[in-house]
């Protein structure tokens, strides 16, 4: 075998090999089978792995993890074997007792909802490391089921040590007592009697931190809070309410102590034409304790278990009237959990969003059951992914925010002297006061209602673009990847300020958190970014996803003009006019660093990524354009879609309808727009004889098997090569659940011949119109291969097949 080549250049071997999808884009890390691996590869005489693919293993796991938290549990599961072998003297009963026990732990976390880990044994709280933060709030709660299982595991090994058998006995002979007397010595049984004790004692105070200080869930318990929220209030979620205007936040953060108090002040404006005299409220239980007050509001009710008040206003709000609404909540964290609920809320890296922060004006959607299965053992009715285009009254909201337009923002928070608090706006102050450090903050102009505070001990890199302060907030010990950070700010700020107006921001800011959670997000002027999806990422340039750190960033500052400044309504397709377009800007700005020929491999991975997901859609799959917020269309589908309409329209074409669209609808409040709008702008800049693949691409599902059957040629007199190609084409139309049909063919594709050092000696957009077509070429020099859509321009499954090696004829037929 030849272990190198299965590295692909990466620093570990593949973790999988597909002659039609190629190498996967994960490796062989961690404490598990792929140890196996590594000794076959390490050990092999002919090619073997390089001695630092072994850190390469090893470097996503430290030895606290493998050592302190894993090697004990393994350690604890090897006594539980022997005592099972010793307590029943029969080794085929103890093995299949033991299997059974390992299996039915491992399966029934998921399946029974048996997640407990007073009840599982040698089991912690889940938890994940992370270089900023270490184990961070996972601590407590591993260290004391630690001791708690250790001590069962001492009462385990004192009581194998009495069962022993001393001499020999038969398979599964009954213990006698004389026996049993004898072999418990007074100092076994002080041992299991203080191991017996200890294991108690230390199960009821994990009893008390858990169900007492803390509330325990399970699975049943939180989908029955759903259900029941939806039942109860459902009812209410078009009733006409105010919308937020205005936010004003005043933020306490106490990391040491995992402690958050957030007093804030909403502006409520009714934007209806008739007096509203109810005001109802929807919140979340990231904070506790939420007290709500509002001049001549009157609570009806609070449901503390579902979170939800209703107010009755007098007088009545008018049209055009504000009520100021002030509220208070707060968290402190008490004791331990048996699952962290709240790992974002720690002692560096604290991170909170507006759906943390503050409540929801009117019922909330998203605090319904999702799971169409779990909606219907519930008796629950189907729940669409998002409101069809035509529903009504769909377009009265964004599908950022159901209980507000664009409003202003301005937060004031405080932290540890030794952090540094971060809010979306300008620096307005900074001081410090009774040991702690205060910061001011305000957006300039209205946004979207959504923004994000965070804190940690932050180092700052910063420059200065065209007066926009680009700043990356990150861990001192990761400075691995700044530089390519704040070149895909540079780069993303110039060009899309270029392509789509001015930067809307004064500042463009990246913020590490901690990899207790992955992923990015783009609030107004601020990016909040895992410190695992870019700080400790290692690029390669042999990686499927091309420079990864560096396109995330471009992806994530093209929001703050894709949703932003032009957001849709909270209809199918809404994530076309964001994540697509988002997810497209960035391919563009890794093929502007490096190149048309490296960015191939991304927009293949991305194809990849749509084929697969759209292979286990487990409900329906409706056109980009009508998307339904699934990421394998949205992302994936609409950068291989949009690219490719950028190759036939041509990028003037296609970025001056999206930058006349946005002109249109910056900023504009309900009714927002929808996908179909984007159409029309796309549309009219398409020429007539491409309308065809626009509608294509964007309102149907459009699927291409696109073949190079035979490849010929001969040599003229002159030098020159006559080439014939045959070429097989088909394009099927599918529909939502699948189901393909046979489309009629009138297709520009392109077709390439391919000489020696990868020249392109002929490359043209030839129009097929039935599914075998022959092209007779001439070309100057020895042709090599051809190929079929050489750029992945259309959704074709089978991209193997694209491509075919010329051979050599006597003669060439008559033409």
């Amino acid at each position: 075998a030849d272990w190198n080549w299965f590295c692909n250049g990466q620093d570990g071997v593949s973790i999988a090999y597909k002659p039609e999808r190629s190498f996967s884009s994960h490796i062989w890390r961690g404490y598990n089978e792929g140890l196996l691996v590594y000794i076959l590869g390490l050990g092999s005489k002919t090619h073997a792995l390089p001695a630092d693919s072994y850190h390469g293993w090893t470097r996503d796991y430290r030895t606290k993890t493998i050592f302190g938290i894993e090697f004990t549990r393994y350690v604890m599961v090897a006594v539980g074997t022997v005592f099972l072998h010793v307590l029943l003297r029969n080794k085929g009963l103890a093995y299949l007792l033991t299997t059974a026990l390992v299996l039915f732990q491992t399966i029934s976390g998921a399946a029974l909802d048996w997640n407990n880990n007073l009840l599982r044994f040698a089991d912690t709280p889940a938890f994940t490391y992370s270089d900023m933060n270490g184990f961070g709030p996972f601590v407590a709660g591993i260290v004391w089921f630690k001791l708690y299982w250790g001590a069962f595991t001492v009462l385990l090994v004192a009581l194998s040590a009495g069962l022993w058998v001393r001499g020999r006995a038969g398979s599964g002979r009954a213990f006698r007592w004389a026996e049993l007397r004898q072999s418990f010595t007074p100092t076994l049984r002080a041992v299991v009697a203080s191991s017996l004790v200890a294991w108690l004692g230390l199960g009821g105070w994990i009893y008390y931190n858990v169900a007492v200080r803390n509330e325990y869930r399970t699975k049943a318990d939180e989908q029955a809070l759903q259900v029941d929220y939806e039942k109860q209030y459902k009812r209410y979620e078009h009733a006409p309410q105010p919308r937020v205007t205005t936010v004003n936040l005043h933020v306490d953060l106490t990391p040491e102590a995992r402690a958050v108090r957030v007093q804030g002040q909403l502006t409520l404006t009714n934007k209806t034409s008739q007096p509203l005299d109810t005001l109802r409220l929807s919140y979340g239980d990231y904070l506790q304790d939420y007290q709500f007050t509002a001049p001549g509001a009157r609570l009806v009710r609070h449901d503390q278990r579902l979170h939800f008040c209703t107010f009755a206003l007098r007088p009545a709000l008018a049209p055009g009237d504000s009520l100021p609404l002030t509220y208070a909540a707060h968290y402190q964290a008490q004791g331990f959990e048996n699952k962290v609920s709240r790992p974002l809320i720690n002692g560096n890296g604290t991170f909170l969003n507006n759906f943390d922060l503050a409540p929801t004006i009117g019922y909330s959607r998203l605090l319904e059951l999702e799971s169409p299965t779990d909606r219907a053992k519930f008796h629950l009715p189907a729940r669409p992914r998002l409101a069809a285009r035509n529903a009504p009254g769909a377009r009265a909201n964004s599908y950022i925010s159901t209980d507000a337009d664009r409003l202003r923002f301005e937060a004031t928070v405080s932290t540890s002297p030794d952090q540094l608090a971060v809010a979306p706006g300008s620096l307005l102050r900074e001081w410090q006061q009774h040991g702690r450090r205060y910061f001011h903050y305000r957006l300039a102009a209205p946004v979207l209602n959504f923004y994000a505070i965070t804190s940690a001990r932050y180092a700052v890199r910063r420059e200065h673009l065209h007066g926009v302060a680009l700043e990356i907030y990150y861990h001192p010990a990761h400075p691995y990847n700044l530089d390519r950070m704040m070149r895909a700010l540079r780069n993303s700020v110039t060009y899309y300020s270029a392509q789509f107006g001015a930067y809307p921001q004064q500042q463009a800011r990246i913020i590490e958190f901690p990899r207790y959670q992955s992923f990015a997000q783009a609030f107004p002027g601020t990016m909040p970014y895992s410190e695992s999806l870019g700080f400790i990422a290692q690029v390669s340039d042999q990686d499927n996803d091309i420079d990864r750190t560096y396109r995330v960033v471009a992806h994530e500052l093209a929001h703050q003009w894709w949703a932003h400044q032009v957001v849709g309504a909270a209809v199918q397709g809404a994530t076309f006019m964001s994540e697509s377009v988002a997810e497209y800007l960035s391919l563009v700005m890794v093929e502007r660093q490096y190149g048309p020929d490296r960015t191939r491999q991304v927009r293949r991975y991305a194809l990849d990524r749509y084929l697969q997901g759209r292979a286990g859609e487990t409900e329906r799959e409706l056109p980009l354009l009508y998307n339904e917020d699934q990421p394998h269309i949205h992302y994936a589908k609409g950068a291989v879609v949009l690219y490719a309409l950028r190759s036939y329209l041509g990028e003037a074409r296609l970025h001056g309808a999206l930058a006349q669209f946005l002109h249109d609808y910056q900023g504009r409040p309900a009714p927002y727009p929808t996908s179909d709008d984007l159409y029309g702008y796309l549309l009219r800049a398409t020429p007539d004889s491409l309308h065809y693949f626009v509608h294509d691409q964007l309102k149907r599902i459009t699927l291409y098997d696109n073949q190079v059957q035979d490849v010929a040629y001969q040599r003229l007199p002159d030098g020159r090569y006559q080439v014939i190609v045959q070429l097989e084409v088909h394009k099927r139309y599918a529909d939502q659940l699948g189901k393909e049909t046979e489309a009629p063919l009138h297709d520009y594709i392109d077709v390439a011949l391919v000489g020696a050092g990868k020249q392109v000696l002929y490359r043209q957009r030839v129009l097929v119109t039935t599914p075998r077509k022959v092209l007779r070429l001439t070309v100057p020099a020895l042709p090599h291969q051809a190929v079929i859509d050489p750029d992945f321009l259309l959704v074709d499954r089978r991209l193997e097949d694209n491509s075919r090696a010329a051979v050599e004829i006597g003669q060439l037929p008559n033409q």
